[in-house]
């Protein structure tokens, strides 16, 4: 079994009631509900859940049907909270989105659940299931008379619009929790772009003009029936949520909401661009970028132009520390070629005089235990030069080895990789 595709206007509709604020979070997933229900619906009606995460365990916060799911059915997905709290959090966590009650529970909680549902005549269920990658979660229940056989992966639509529902619980969440105080507000601003306040990396001038410009924008309206809806956007690669907040007098802000550690808003760089972007802070040049995907140097010199515009930043060489500082580590790429970012991050020359910039970024490579392939990769540099710089540094700092330069650069603080 699976749903049918949503058409683009329901696409749409979904997408506005997940990006629309609320007074009320109940009200939100009612709204979500009323977008999404009719294409997850089975014959049976559906059912939202809005849910919290405590410790190890499940909090329902919120439960309301439509199109003929009954008081019985609500029963039933109260009771799954009390079988098998562990397998219903994996449900929101795992990543699938969709899923089925007999694919997630054991035979013996499948047969008191599908025991519970007899007068309703349902032998299954369908969970779209989403969590805000904080501790809450969002999901829409379709009953079955049937058994289910549900993909063991989402299609890439169901699996989307799971990463844009869930940023706007998180978001729906934070605009009633927050105070203008909360350290994950790094910029506020009035309607018109002026800034208020600027902590964190906000406070950087590419990023701060960048987000003058969005709120500069949403202030002149558009033609996007999301930001119509008086939501929020998403900037500068997902790091960053507008959102509109009000004081106590009715005044209006636009706050810059810094999302997650490792939560990216998905409203953010398209995939292709993720990719040329990641590899370009990675040292590659733009041929190799065209050969590793398969596209011309020219494509993929433009897709990173464009990429470099969203982010605000001035040149590619400015992307490593871009990419560090947001994310602590190249986005998307291997855990090796992410270390390749510590060679953009010069040492302090005190104490190491005798060698060159080229030859401290060879060295913090080695360091961190690249061979010479990768940092001539990550340098855009052929590996003999490497070799070359390699030998004329361990010359320089006396040393024969890896083990040596780093005992040796162990007793110097400023040769120390992070």
């Amino acid at each position: 079994m699976s749903f049918p595709d949503l058409p683009p206007d329901r696409v749409r509709q979904v997408l506005a009631a997940a990006y629309t604020f609320q007074n009320d979070p109940a009200i939100w997933a009612d709204e979500l509900h009323a977008a999404l229900g009719p294409s997850l619906d089975l014959g049976q009606g559906t059912l939202v859940g809005l849910v919290g995460f405590p410790d190890q365990g499940i909090r329902l916060e919120h439960l309301s049907a439509r199109a003929g799911a009954t008081r019985v059915h609500q029963a039933v997905v109260r009771l799954s909270m009390l079988l098998s709290p562990s397998t219903l959090r994996e449900a929101f966590f795992s990543g699938r989105v969709l899923g089925s009650s007999s694919g997630r529970y054991s035979q013996s909680d499948f047969a008191r659940l599908e025991q519970r549902a007899r007068s309703t005549r349902s032998r299954d269920a369908a969970g779209f299931c989403v969590n805000d990658s904080v501790d809450q979660g969002v999901m829409v229940i379709s009953p079955s008379r049937d058994r289910l056989t549900l993909p063991a992966e989402p299609s890439a639509l169901v699996r989307g619009l799971g990463e844009h529902i869930g940023t706007g619980l998180r978001l729906q969440r934070i605009i009633h929790a927050a105070t203008l105080e909360e350290p994950a507000i790094e910029a506020i601003f009035d309607p018109d772009g002026r800034t208020q306040r600027a902590t964190g990396m906000a406070r950087m001038q590419n990023a701060l003009d960048r987000l003058r410009e969005f709120v500069r924008a949403r202030a002149r309206s558009s033609s996007d029936p999301i930001q119509e809806s008086g939501a929020w956007d998403a900037v500068i690669a997902g790091r960053w949520s507008l959102v509109d907040r009000f004081d106590t007098d009715g005044r209006r802000f636009v706050v810059a909401y810094r999302n997650p550690p490792g939560v990216l808003d998905p409203r953010r760089l398209t995939p292709r661009e993720e990719t040329v972007t990641t590899l370009a802070a990675v040292g590659r040049s733009n041929k190799e970028i065209g050969l590793d995907l398969g596209i011309a140097e020219a494509s993929a010199g433009s897709l990173l132009t464009t990429a470099l515009a969203k982010l605000g930043l001035a040149s590619r060489t400015l992307l490593p520390i871009f990419w560090r500082d947001l994310h602590g580590r190249a986005w998307a790429v291997s855990d090796s070629e992410a270390a390749l970012v510590a060679l953009v991050r010069q040492s302090d020359p005190e104490g190491l005089a005798p060698l060159t910039s080229a030859e401290r970024a060879v060295a913090n490579g080695l360091l961190a235990g690249l061979s010479e392939r990768d940092i001539a990769r990550a340098r855009n540099s052929s590996t003999r030069a490497v070799a070359k710089l390699s030998a004329t540094l361990f010359h320089k700092l006396g040393v024969h080895s890896r083990a040596e330069l780093a005992s040796k650069c162990s007793l110097l603080p400023a040769c120390k990789t992070e």
